[in-house]
Protein backbone atom coordinates (compact mmCIF):
# COMPACT_ATOMS: atom_id res chain seq x y z
CA UNK A 1 0.00 0.00 0.00
CA UNK A 2 2.79 2.55 0.81
CA UNK A 3 4.87 1.74 -1.86
CA UNK A 4 2.33 1.88 -4.09
CA UNK A 5 1.20 5.47 -2.88
CA UNK A 6 4.89 6.81 -2.52
CA UNK A 7 5.34 5.86 -6.48
CA UNK A 8 1.79 7.50 -7.34
CA UNK A 9 2.69 10.30 -5.64
CA UNK A 10 5.83 10.84 -6.64
CA UNK A 11 4.68 10.93 -10.32
CA UNK A 12 2.27 13.58 -8.92
CA UNK A 13 4.26 16.11 -7.95
CA UNK A 14 7.17 15.28 -10.51
CA UNK A 15 4.31 16.27 -13.00
CA UNK A 16 3.13 19.29 -11.23
CA UNK A 17 6.83 20.54 -10.42
CA UNK A 18 7.09 20.32 -14.60
CA UNK A 19 3.78 22.06 -15.36
CA UNK A 20 5.01 24.99 -12.76
CA UNK A 21 7.92 25.22 -14.79
CA UNK A 22 6.22 25.36 -18.21
CA UNK A 23 4.54 28.56 -16.27
CA UNK A 24 7.21 30.72 -14.73
CA UNK A 25 9.63 29.58 -17.85
CA UNK A 26 8.10 29.06 -20.79
CA UNK A 27 11.19 29.72 -22.75
CA UNK A 28 13.27 27.39 -21.14
CA UNK A 29 11.41 24.49 -22.75
CA UNK A 30 13.60 24.75 -25.91
CA UNK A 31 16.69 25.15 -23.86
CA UNK A 32 16.00 22.28 -21.54
CA UNK A 33 18.89 20.14 -22.19
CA UNK A 34 21.41 22.50 -22.89
CA UNK A 35 20.78 24.22 -19.92
CA UNK A 36 22.72 22.04 -16.97
CA UNK A 37 19.91 22.25 -14.31
CA UNK A 38 17.36 21.86 -17.37
CA UNK A 39 18.63 18.73 -18.30
CA UNK A 40 19.25 16.98 -14.93
CA UNK A 41 15.38 18.02 -14.50
CA UNK A 42 14.90 16.13 -17.69
CA UNK A 43 16.74 13.52 -16.69
CA UNK A 44 14.67 13.02 -13.49
CA UNK A 45 11.76 13.22 -15.02
CA UNK A 46 12.89 10.58 -17.21
CA UNK A 47 13.83 8.72 -14.61
CA UNK A 48 10.57 8.88 -12.55
CA UNK A 49 9.01 8.27 -15.60
CA UNK A 50 10.92 4.44 -15.97
CA UNK A 51 10.50 4.09 -12.14
CA UNK A 52 6.82 4.09 -12.33
CA UNK A 53 6.82 2.09 -15.23
CA UNK A 54 8.55 -0.82 -13.40
CA UNK A 55 6.37 -0.24 -10.19
CA UNK A 56 3.18 -0.94 -12.81
CA UNK A 57 4.94 -3.82 -14.04
CA UNK A 58 5.89 -5.35 -10.28
CA UNK A 59 2.40 -4.77 -9.41
CA UNK A 60 0.67 -6.41 -12.90
CA UNK A 61 2.83 -9.44 -12.38
CA UNK A 62 1.21 -9.67 -9.01
CA UNK A 63 -1.72 -9.65 -10.77
CA UNK A 64 -3.08 -6.42 -8.88
CA UNK A 65 -5.01 -4.42 -11.46
CA UNK A 66 -6.45 -1.58 -10.16
CA UNK A 67 -2.75 -0.50 -8.73
CA UNK A 68 -1.28 -2.09 -12.10
CA UNK A 69 -3.54 0.14 -14.34
CA UNK A 70 -3.68 3.54 -12.38
CA UNK A 71 0.17 3.44 -12.65
CA UNK A 72 0.13 2.83 -16.29
CA UNK A 73 -2.02 5.46 -16.77
CA UNK A 74 -0.25 7.70 -14.89
CA UNK A 75 2.60 7.09 -16.75
CA UNK A 76 0.80 7.67 -20.46
CA UNK A 77 -0.12 11.18 -18.69
CA UNK A 78 3.16 11.71 -17.34
CA UNK A 79 4.69 10.92 -21.01
CA UNK A 80 2.22 12.77 -22.52
CA UNK A 81 2.70 15.74 -20.64
CA UNK A 82 6.55 15.70 -21.36
CA UNK A 83 6.01 15.29 -24.80
CA UNK A 84 3.55 18.62 -24.51
CA UNK A 85 6.32 20.57 -22.90
CA UNK A 86 8.09 20.96 -26.23
CA UNK A 87 11.32 20.27 -24.29
CA UNK A 88 13.75 18.23 -26.36
CA UNK A 89 15.27 14.49 -25.53
CA UNK A 90 13.25 11.25 -26.34
CA UNK A 91 9.73 12.05 -25.32
CA UNK A 92 8.57 9.92 -28.20
CA UNK A 93 10.37 7.07 -26.96
CA UNK A 94 8.85 7.48 -23.45
CA UNK A 95 4.91 7.89 -24.96
CA UNK A 96 5.62 4.87 -26.90
CA UNK A 97 7.33 2.90 -23.85
CA UNK A 98 4.00 4.07 -21.67
CA UNK A 99 1.60 3.32 -24.37
CA UNK A 100 2.91 0.02 -25.31
CA UNK A 101 3.69 -1.00 -21.47
CA UNK A 102 -0.60 0.21 -20.77
CA UNK A 103 -1.70 -1.63 -23.84
CA UNK A 104 -0.07 -4.62 -22.89
CA UNK A 105 -1.44 -4.64 -19.31
CA UNK A 106 -5.34 -4.18 -20.63
CA UNK A 107 -4.51 -7.22 -22.89
CA UNK A 108 -3.30 -9.01 -19.65
CA UNK A 109 -6.61 -8.32 -17.86
CA UNK A 110 -8.66 -8.97 -20.76
CA UNK A 111 -9.70 -5.37 -21.50
CA UNK A 112 -9.63 -5.67 -25.51
CA UNK A 113 -11.00 -2.61 -26.63
CA UNK A 114 -8.87 0.04 -24.30
CA UNK A 115 -6.07 -1.92 -25.12
CA UNK A 116 -6.80 -1.53 -28.44
CA UNK A 117 -7.59 2.26 -28.36
CA UNK A 118 -4.52 2.77 -26.50
CA UNK A 119 -2.01 0.76 -28.85
CA UNK A 120 -3.66 2.38 -32.39
CA UNK A 121 -3.53 5.69 -30.81
CA UNK A 122 0.13 5.25 -30.88
CA UNK A 123 0.10 3.50 -33.69
CA UNK A 124 -2.12 4.86 -35.96
CA UNK A 125 -2.71 8.19 -34.44
CA UNK A 126 0.91 9.51 -35.81
CA UNK A 127 3.23 9.70 -32.67
CA UNK A 128 5.94 9.43 -34.95
CA UNK A 129 5.16 11.61 -37.29
CA UNK A 130 4.57 14.66 -35.59
CA UNK A 131 6.52 17.64 -36.07
CA UNK A 132 6.25 17.49 -39.69
CA UNK A 133 5.17 20.88 -40.31
CA UNK A 134 6.25 24.24 -39.55
CA UNK A 135 5.32 26.94 -37.05
CA UNK A 136 3.44 28.35 -39.88
CA UNK A 137 1.49 25.28 -40.94
CA UNK A 138 3.56 24.69 -44.19
CA UNK A 139 5.36 21.30 -44.66
CA UNK A 140 8.63 21.48 -42.83
CA UNK A 141 11.93 18.48 -43.65
CA UNK A 142 10.43 15.09 -42.06
CA UNK A 143 11.50 14.27 -38.38
CA UNK A 144 14.19 11.54 -38.16
CA UNK A 145 12.64 8.97 -35.86
CA UNK A 146 15.32 6.89 -33.62
CA UNK A 147 15.78 3.78 -34.16
CA UNK A 148 14.43 2.93 -30.59
CA UNK A 149 11.38 4.91 -31.02
CA UNK A 150 10.88 2.55 -34.67
CA UNK A 151 11.46 -0.71 -32.67
CA UNK A 152 8.97 0.62 -29.89
CA UNK A 153 6.60 1.34 -32.54
CA UNK A 154 6.69 -2.33 -33.90
CA UNK A 155 6.86 -3.60 -30.35
CA UNK A 156 3.00 -1.86 -30.38
CA UNK A 157 2.24 -3.20 -33.14
CA UNK A 158 2.84 -6.89 -31.97
CA UNK A 159 0.99 -5.94 -28.86
CA UNK A 160 -1.91 -4.81 -31.04
CA UNK A 161 -1.54 -7.72 -33.11
CA UNK A 162 -2.04 -9.98 -29.77
CA UNK A 163 -4.89 -8.26 -28.99
CA UNK A 164 -6.49 -8.81 -32.50
CA UNK A 165 -5.64 -12.59 -32.29
CA UNK A 166 -6.96 -13.28 -28.36
CA UNK A 167 -10.17 -11.28 -29.92
CA UNK A 168 -10.87 -13.98 -32.64
CA UNK A 169 -10.09 -16.61 -30.44
CA UNK A 170 -12.75 -15.65 -28.05
CA UNK A 171 -15.25 -14.90 -30.87
CA UNK A 172 -14.59 -18.76 -32.43
CA UNK A 173 -14.74 -20.23 -28.71
CA UNK A 174 -18.13 -18.39 -28.40
CA UNK A 175 -19.18 -19.56 -31.26
CA UNK A 176 -18.28 -23.17 -31.14
CA UNK A 177 -20.24 -23.06 -27.21
CA UNK A 178 -22.90 -21.50 -29.14
CA UNK A 179 -22.98 -24.24 -31.17
CA UNK A 180 -22.74 -26.74 -28.91
CA UNK A 181 -25.24 -25.40 -26.78
CA UNK A 182 -28.03 -25.40 -29.57
CA UNK A 183 -27.41 -29.67 -29.98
Amino acid sequence: QYFFEDIRGSLLDAMQALRVEMILDPGAQQAGSSAGGGGEALAGAHKMLLQGLHAAKGFLGHREQHRALALFELCVDFAEHLRSSGRPGAERFFVLLARMSLGDAYAQFRKYTEATAVLEEAVIGGLLGEGQHGDDGTAAATVAVAPSERVLEGACCTVLCRVQLDLAEEAHNAGDEAARSSR
